[in-house]
């Protein structure tokens, strides 16, 4: 069984580790990119099947991240979930007009506190 390829970017290095630990206990695989930049280098070298994606870091921030993958014919069907501490409409509005999948508030992330999904 083909194991599912999660990029998760984030300045935060908590943030990053504890959401890789819970995934990684899921057994999914799990890769990591502490700002945009890197983000994008890595999607174009090994292409992730999901990406969780902080919408503020320095230099580019996730908004521009996400446009620059979506206008990309090689990455623009990779899904894309912003986590973000950010609860204003306006930011909000702004995410999905990035064509956002899904926000995920930054639950200055406690493991007991994601959600368990099944995979289908």
């Amino acid at each position: 069984m083909k194991k599912n390829r999660i990029l998760i970017v984030d300045d935060n290095e908590e943030n990053l580790n504890v959401l890789g630990n819970f995934l990684a206990s899921k057994n999914y695989i799990v890769q990591f990119a502490n700002n945009g930049k890197q983000a994008i280098k890595y999607v174009n070298y090994k292409r992730p099947d999901l990406i969780l994606l902080d919408i503020s870091m320095p230099e580019i921030s996730g908004y521009d991240v996400c446009n620059i993958l979506k206008k990309d014919e090689n990455t623009t069907d990779i899904p894309i979930i912003f986590i973000t501490a950010y609860s204003e409409t306006e930011n909000i509005v702004k995410a999905l007009r990035s064509a956002l999948l899904i926000i995920l508030p930054n639950l200055s992330i406690n493991p007991n506190s994601l959600p368990e999904y099944k995979r289908i």
